[in-house]
């Protein structure tokens, strides 16, 4: 069963065409996808305006305004959960639908396959995760019975 309907990826109005066109491409070898639209929208955020302010920042910013991807979670093929990203001290004692994660695949993600969160950004990722909480809250423990 999947836990998670959606996967997510943060990027940059300024690619946005592109991605109609031509879908999401691995870059590197590599696409990276999150279970937390928060995430990529900080992810789409640092696209937009760089990151700065913590070690290692790298990335320079390419304008336009941040965009979320959306993606059915069935669509995406051979998906794993993504070494680079994965804090293995946050699963500690947790099943990894309570920890949520960052997953990679190397196979491009189809255009029709792509929906574009562009405005209420904040509300509509709000709105999405209460989604995805609703799917991977644990069920209540049932009473115990008397023997």
């Amino acid at each position: 069963m999947i836990r998670f309907r959606y996967l997510f990826h943060g990027t940059s109005s300024i690619y946005r065409t592109n991605l109609q066109q031509k879908g999401l491409l691995p870059s590197g070898g590599v696409l990276h996808l999150t279970t937390h639209p928060f995430v990529a929208l900080l992810e789409a955020h640092r696209t937009v305006c760089g990151e700065t302010g913590f070690p290692g920042a790298h990335k320079p910013g390419v304008g336009g305004f941040p965009v979320v991807v959306k993606i059915e979670r069935a669509v995406v093929k051979r998906l794993r959960i993504d070494p680079e990203w994965y804090d293995k001290q946050q699963a500690i004692g947790r099943r990894l639908v309570q920890v949520r994660g960052e997953f990679a695949t190397d196979v491009a993600i189809g255009a029709v396959d792509l929906s574009f969160i562009e405005y209420d950004l904040d509300a509509v990722c709000h709105q999405l995760m209460e989604e995805t909480n609703s799917l991977t809250r644990l069920p209540p423990l049932a009473p115990l019975k008397d023997a």
